[in-house]
């Protein structure tokens, strides 16, 4: 089930992200290297540096839903939806206009940030 936040909501999930990615403490998690993210990830030379910055400039209007884990392991964790607009460069040098499908959740006490997808986006969210 989706999960729409409010534009107050997301600005303080946004502003609680960038506390969590300026802190000297925090521990950033890709849980899952699925193929997609995996594939995606060599394609395009993307590495957690480009993951953590990318996420420092998601804004309100990039935000889609959030939705509740359902792996059994992480049944209290809310996951956020993101996408965005972005130019990358290929591995034969040519830039690909992407739309990135991002989800994450966070935990701002913890200080972490676990990315569950990175990849391009399978469908529109406009």
């Amino acid at each position: 089930m989706y999960i729409i936040l409010e534009k107050t909501e997301v600005v303080k999930l946004l502003n609680s992200l960038k506390r969590v990615l300026n802190d000297k403490e925090c521990r950033f998690i890709f849980r899952d290297m699925k193929d997609k993210n995996f594939t995606f990830c060599y394609l395009y030379g993307i590495s957690i540096q480009y993951i953590k910055d990318t996420l420092s400039r998601l804004e309100v209007d990039d935000f889609v839903y959030a939705v509740e884990n359902t792996n059994p392991n992480y049944k209290k964790e809310l996951l956020y939806v993101f996408t965005k607009q972005v130019i990358l460069t290929n591995a034969i040098g040519d830039e690909d206009v992407i739309q990135l499908y991002i989800k994450f959740s966070l935990d701002e006490k913890k200080k972490l940030i676990i990315t569950i997808s990175f990849h391009e986006a399978e469908h529109d969210f406009v």
